[in-house]
C-alpha cells in the first residue's frame, strides 16, 4: 500500500508539471519560423535497459530579436530531430521565450493522459485499502 501511494504522488507531481507546460503552451498564439542548431544527447536509464534522448535546440527570430532555446520535451527517435531542420514554432506574443513547436502538442497531450491514468492506476488500490 505504501508503494502505490508513494508511485501515486509521483505520478501527480509529473502529471501537474506536464499540465502546467499544456495551459504554458496554450498562451503561444503566434508563429515564426525556427532552426534547429544543435541536439543535446542524455542518457536514461530504465529498469531493464538505458537509451539515449535527444533534446532539440531551437533559434529563431522574433521581432528582430534573436533567442536561443530549448524545449523542455525529449524523444528517443534518431528521425524526431534533424540537425538544421526548419520548424513552425508557435511562441507567445508577450513572452517569446514561451514556445512550442509545431506537432508537439499531440506529445504533451499523450503524456498528460498517460500519467493521469498510472496516477489513477496506483492511486485506486491505495485508497481501496484504507480502513
Amino acid at each position: 500500500m505504501v508503494f502505490c501511494w508513494i508511485m501515486s504522488v509521483g505520478f501527480a507531481f509529473i502529471l501537474i508539471v506536464y499540465i502546467i507546460d499544456f495551459f504554458k503552451a496554450k498562451k503561444c498564439d503566434c508563429t515564426t519560423l525556427g532552426t534547429i542548431i544543435e541536439i543535446k544527447q542524455a542518457s536514461r536509464l530504465t529498469r531493464y535497459k538505458t537509451y539515449i534522448c535527444y533534446r532539440p535546440i531551437y533559434k529563431y527570430k522574433v521581432f528582430d530579436t534573436e533567442y536561443v532555446n530549448e524545449f523542455f520535451m525529449e524523444s528517443d527517435d534518431t528521425e524526431r530531430y534533424k540537425l538544421n531542420d526548419e520548424v513552425l514554432l508557435h511562441y507567445e506574443k508577450n513572452n517569446p521565450m514561451n514556445f512550442i513547436p509545431d506537432g508537439e502538442m499531440y506529445y504533451l497531450k499523450k503524456n498528460i493522459i498517460i500519467f493521469a491514468i498510472l496516477f489513477l492506476c496506483f492511486l485506486m488500490p491505495s485508497v481501496s485499502e484504507m480502513p
